[in-house]
């Protein structure tokens, strides 16, 4: 769709929707890595398996 050369929303008001979608969708993506990169961190702990030198 979004790829495709001869797309086109037509008006402002559905390309300003558009940019809105796609800014809420990569907030909400980053979002979620970021909390998963936690929960990753915290399971490697619980399992035994994260190392701490000290």
């Amino acid at each position: 769709m979004l790829t495709d050369p001869e797309f086109k929303t037509d008006t402002l008001e559905a390309d300003q929707q558009l940019l809105k979608s796609i800014i809420v969708f990569a907030w909400l993506m980053e979002g979620l890595f970021f909390y998963v990169g936690f929960t990753q961190i915290l399971a490697l702990g619980r399992q035994n398996k994260r190392r701490c030198h000290r």
